[in-house]
């Protein structure tokens, strides 16, 4: 069923069917109905490879919480500072850095901004290995040793396979006596607070890795066709369907 969903919410996979499906159409004589599945595969192109649904899908999601501010805190308030996995390519030839994805980096920079500002705080680390055998969870805590963090400062969560599963996990070994600071992806950001908040946490958050920038010195700069607004719709639907799927479960 996830794999059907993760096809689903790919703007291209859905672009391809119906150009298959319309060439059968015209095949098969049936004129009307292969030029309304063009109609649709054409909206869908149009819509998802210019700037404007993608950012507005991506803007509802990024901007839902502000991104983390120290003087908001109290010293030695929070201790733990939880980064939520986000992938990694197992290649024995790079460093640990390099092996993170974009937004494992992202994340893990930030998380790493934050504890080294914060005394005696905890730096967590989650993400399992998939298909490799060494966990995400080991790759960033390698890759925070290497960019300065003392290792006893490192706890790995290396079990969870996604967000729930982490929440669970942090719940199970961490409980809710000491404050948390949840560090994931600004797209992620509201599906990881609902999921936390659904188990009695209340994390705050600091959001990381925006797709959205707005740089005031860049002017104008509107994309008709671009192919990363294909992933932005694909990050913006994927969360939009496990906040869906969150809500049917509680």
């Amino acid at each position: 069923m996830r794999s059907v969903v993760d096809f689903a919410i790919q703007p291209l996979n859905i672009i391809l069917l119906l150009a298959v499906l319309t060439g059968i159409l015209l095949f098969l004589s049936k004129q009307k109905w292969a030029n309304l599945s063009f109609l649709v595969l054409a909206i869908i192109l149009i819509l998802s490879a210019s700037d404007f649904i993608p950012d507005l899908l991506l803007n509802h999601l990024e901007s839902r919480f502000m991104p983390f501010e120290f003087e908001a805190l109290n010293d030695n308030e929070f201790r733990y500072i939880l980064v939520l996995g986000s992938g990694h390519t197992a290649d024995p030839d790079l460093s640990f850095i390099s092996q993170l994805s974009e937004p494992a980096l992202g994340r893990l920079t930030e998380g790493i901004r934050i504890h080294l500002q914060i005394p005696e705080s905890q730096l967590i680390l989650s993400g399992y290995g998939g298909v490799s055998p060494i966990p995400q969870a080991e790759v960033m805590a390698q890759s925070a040793i290497q960019l300065g963090v003392v290792e006893q400062d490192i706890v790995k969560m290396p079990e969870p396979t996604n967000t729930a599963e982490e929440a669970d996990y942090y719940l199970e070994r961490f409980g809710k006596d000491r404050s948390l600071i949840l560090v994931t992806s600004a797209s992620h950001m509201p599906r990881a607070m609902t999921i936390f908040r659904n188990r009695g946490l209340d994390p705050v958050p600091a959001p990381t890795f925006y797709y959205l920038k707005d740089d005031p010195y860049d002017g104008f700069d509107w994309k008709w066709f671009d192919e990363e607004n294909f992933h932005k719709v694909e990050v913006a639907l994927h969360e939009y369907v496990g906040m869906l799927w969150e809500k049917v479960r509680h």
